[in-house]
């Protein structure tokens, strides 16, 4: 059976068309047909029919001449506008590695948290020290060592700021005696805040001072134990207070390289703490429940510590 004219011409028409569409189906593959003007045109007219095109006029698409250097062009532009996104993320990366320097800087400076040891040495405590050597003073003669810790919270603008600190210091103490044993436990535990200034520039050392107000909570706990034939007895007792309480001192830091850590070298602050009258009942020597007054009182306290600011 022949094929009539007209479906004979359709048909090439199809086949070209199909032809077209395996070469021109997406934008990238301009490279492979822009040595023939021809092809060129059909990647364009394709394009244009799927709406992805420049939208060209007909009477522009018959120039084979104009159509191979749209083609060309298209290919820069889309290359030139990839470059631009490019150079976009590599200078967002470096703006945003240039500024991190600086963001840790301003952190270290303008808001710096502390963690350390801490020692107290606590004025009217039951069980003195007794220093030899260097430390064989009135000083710690008078006084009742604790050992704990410090933290502490800054938040400064230019050299300039507050600082909320708290501790916690205890001293345990048990003696033998004939027939039991007997322990002594005092906690110590500050909640104090105030101004405080600091150094704000760029050297490594950076001393600081502050003055602070607030209250301690001072807890005493006394337990004895006595081994008897039929057993061991033990009696306790505690008492607590919380009173007002200040602290003045300063210190020195000594940064490490650039970022916001540091080594807090030294910290001394004077943290008396004023004691309130009050009435406690305590154990006897014949075993009866005895009152006892405490008297109020000043403990010239003093606290020292070391530790890391980060």
């Amino acid at each position: 059976m022949r094929a009539t004219g007209g479906q004979f011409r359709t048909g090439c028409a199809t086949q070209r068309h199909a032809e077209a569409l395996r070469w021109t189906t997406k934008a990238e593959d301009i490279s492979a047909s822009r040595a023939s003007p021809a092809g060129n045109t059909r990647h364009l007219q394709e394009l244009d029919k799927q709406g992805e095109g420049p939208f060209l006029e007909p009477e522009v698409l018959r120039d084979e001449a104009a159509a191979h250097r749209l083609a060309l062009q298209f290919q820069f532009t889309s290359w030139r506008s990839n470059m631009k996104l490019r150079h976009l993320i590599i200078l967002a990366a470096l703006l945003l590695s240039a500024a991190t320097p600086s963001y840790t800087q301003v952190l270290g400076q303008n808001f710096k948290v502390f963690l350390g040891y801490s020692n107290l040495q606590g004025e009217g405590f039951f069980n003195n020290n007794t220093p030899a050597g260097v430390f064989n003073t009135d000083f710690f003669h008078d006084r009742t060592t604790l050992h704990g810790g410090n933290l502490e919270i800054t938040a400064a603008h230019e050299g300039i700021g507050i600082t909320a600190d708290g501790s916690f210091n205890r001293n345990s103490r048990g003696t033998d005696f004939p027939g039991g044993h007997k322990s002594i436990d005092t906690d110590v535990t500050y909640f104090v805040a105030g101004p405080s200034f600091q150094y704000a520039g760029s050297r490594k050392l950076e001393p600081f001072a502050r003055v602070m107000a607030g209250g301690a909570n001072t807890r005493f706990k006394v337990s004895t134990r006595r081994d008897l034939a039929v057993g061991s007895v033990t009696s306790s007792f505690q008492a607590n207070s919380t009173s007002f309480a200040m602290g003045a001192g300063g210190g020195l830091d000594l940064r490490i390289g650039n970022g916001p850590f540091r080594i807090r070298l030294v910290q001394i602050d004077y943290v008396p703490v004023f004691l309130r009258d009050k009435s406690v009942q305590i154990l006897g020597a014949a075993g009866a429940i005895e009152p006892v007054n405490l008297e109020g009182q000043r403990q010239d306290n003093v606290r020292f510590s070391f530790g890391f600011v980060f």
